[in-house]
């Protein structure tokens, strides 16, 4: 039997090969014992951590591969909720240390929004939730980039465009 990495199959492979898998089970026919499963598990979190977040984004969709696979399958789901709750905070903080230039500005706001939407569909699929500690933790990486641009008189201009950034996405993390 041939290695598989999930991670290296696109949208409508990964969709695909989920559909597979659950036509077999409806039938009765289990294509994968509990090492196979533990496996894919553990696959599928490992590419939670290395797509780019438009991948991720397609994944979370409503009829995407992993959104359709978490749904029906608690062990993938809670493995997934946990990565991404690990991706999210680690991408936001990745993105307010890079924070350095005055042309950083338009891209630290444009990755922000991005992180806020995806945040709001993994949300919507049942993958995103955040406690207290993590959304406080959240709130201190913003509002030290924030700072950082009020302290840096070359920042300053962009400051506004990252605090109207970071303030959807905190807005949109108080649902969560």
């Amino acid at each position: 039997m041939q290695k598989l990495s999930l991670r290296r199959l696109d949208a409508k492979q990964l969709l695909g090969f989920v559909l597979v898998l659950f036509d077999f089970r409806a039938r009765g026919l289990a294509l994968a014992d509990e090492a196979l499963e533990a496996r894919l598990v553990q696959e599928l979190c490992a590419s939670v951590k290395a797509w780019p977040a438009d991948r991720l984004g397609i994944e979370l969709a409503p009829r995407g591969g992993l959104a359709v696979l978490c749904e029906s399958w608690e062990p993938m789901q809670r493995a997934v909720a946990s990565t991404l709750r690990e991706r999210l905070s680690r991408g936001v903080g990745q993105i307010a240390r890079t924070l350095r230039h005055p042309e950083d500005c338009k891209r630290i706001k444009d990755e922000i929004i991005q992180w806020g939407q995806l945040a709001k569909t993994a949300h919507a699929a049942g993958l995103f939730v955040l406690d207290d500690a993590a959304r406080r933790e959240m709130v201190d990486v913003l509002s030290d980039c924030t700072e950082r641009c009020m302290a840096s008189p070359k920042l300053i201009e962009g400051a506004d465009q990252i605090r109207g950034a970071q303030m959807a996405l905190l807005l949109s993390l108080g649902g969560l």
